[in-house]
């Protein structure tokens, strides 16, 4: 069974979520100024899973998610489309941009997911398992690596004015 992947999905989902604030854009109302975004991607990480890549990864995401319910409810037809769609939307986010740091890691776990897909489009069920379990560890991993927050450097002692 290929319930792992519900898993995958939701971590993937929530990093992906936390990047954008977990809002999506909304217009300002009419006759009023519009207003710089709340939370700024400052960083070169958060640019990149704000970008075209970010959604490339919500794409797969939303493949995995499909997959995994399919799989659930014991729809094999519908799992195989997913696994088809999968394999897809793996080797479309491959030739996007990548990420600032763990390329290697990143591009291996999307091509695990590429071939876990076209293995689920087969039929081979079983043989998908360490694929897509392969791929999400590698994908939370990037996504992890590329939200670590910039340090904060303390001030240099005697540098506090009210001293």
């Amino acid at each position: 069974m290929l319930l792992p992947v519900l898993l995958i999905a939701v971590v993937i989902g929530v990093v992906l979520a936390g990047t954008s604030g977990g809002k999506s854009a909304s217009r300002p109302a009419r006759g009023a100024a519009p207003t710089a975004p709340a939370e700024a991607a400052v960083t070169q990480g958060a640019k990149w899973m704000t970008g075209s890549s970010g959604k490339l990864l919500a794409v797969v995401n939303a493949d995995l998610g499909r997959l995994s319910t399919a799989d659930r409810t014991g729809q094999r037809s519908a799992a195989r489309a997913a696994g088809t769609q999968l394999a897809s939307d793996a080797r479309a986010a491959l030739s996007g941009p990548m990420p600032p740091v763990d390329v290697t890691v990143y591009q291996s776990a999307l091509n695990d997911f590429e071939r876990a897909g076209a293995q689920v489009a087969r039929g081979e069920f079983s043989k998908a398992t360490p694929l897509l379990n392969a791929g999400g560890v590698g994908i939370t991993t990037v996504t992890a690596e590329v939200n670590v927050p910039a340090p904060v450097n303390p001030p240099a002692q005697g540098s506090d004015p009210n001293e």
